[in-house]
């Protein structure tokens, strides 16, 4: 058996809201990125400006994302142990086989690993569809959208380590507080 994997995916059954509040945003940019980038793209009929406002949108993507993801895992942080004793759960997990290291290492892996890790992914996602949309619109003229895509791999291996760095490393002693109080 392998308890420690078991209790994250039940981490990841209980609160959804871990992978769903990003993709929502994503989902959300998504639109908002399709009729306001691209209808001011073709109505712009400057090469360089149409470029500027192909590339612009990126960054306040992932930022929104990333937003989110620190929301969920503050939140989180502070339902993690609370919601157990509240709902008095916490004595039908401890009548199983798991120890509470197990149990404290799953609920920490969540805000410092799994949220950071969803977050990317979702951006990733968001960039290259994004990236897809925005290749369509110049189609027709004589902007290349090459360079966005050469760019892409570079944004997101700065992006990676950001989110390890700044969402795991500084954040860490904002998370083990609040799951202390949490469980408090």
């Amino acid at each position: 058996t392998q308890p420690l994997y078991w209790c994250v995916r039940r981490e990841l059954w209980e609160y959804r809201s871990i992978y769903l509040a990003p993709i929502a945003i994503a989902g959300l940019v998504l639109i908002v990125f399709l009729f306001t980038t691209i209808g001011r793209s073709l109505s712009t009929h400057d090469l360089a400006l149409r470029r500027t406002v192909i590339e612009e949108p990126y960054t306040f993507t992932t930022a929104l994302i990333m937003a989110a993801a620190f929301v969920v895992a503050l939140i989180y942080c502070l339902e993690a142990l609370h919601s157990e004793r509240r709902d008095r759960s916490i004595l039908f997990w401890k009548s199983l086989p798991v120890s509470d290291v197990t149990v404290v290492i799953s609920k920490a892996s969540i805000p410092y690993l799994i949220v950071p890790l969803v977050a990317f992914l979702v951006t990733v996602a968001t960039h290259v569809i994004m990236l897809t949309i925005s290749s369509i619109v110049p189609a027709g003229s004589d902007i290349s959208t090459s360079a966005l895509w050469a760019q892409l791999w570079t944004f997101h291996m700065q992006l990676f380590y950001h989110l390890f760095t700044i969402h795991v490393l500084w954040y860490a002693p904002i998370y083990a507080w609040m799951i202390l109080v949490s469980a408090w």
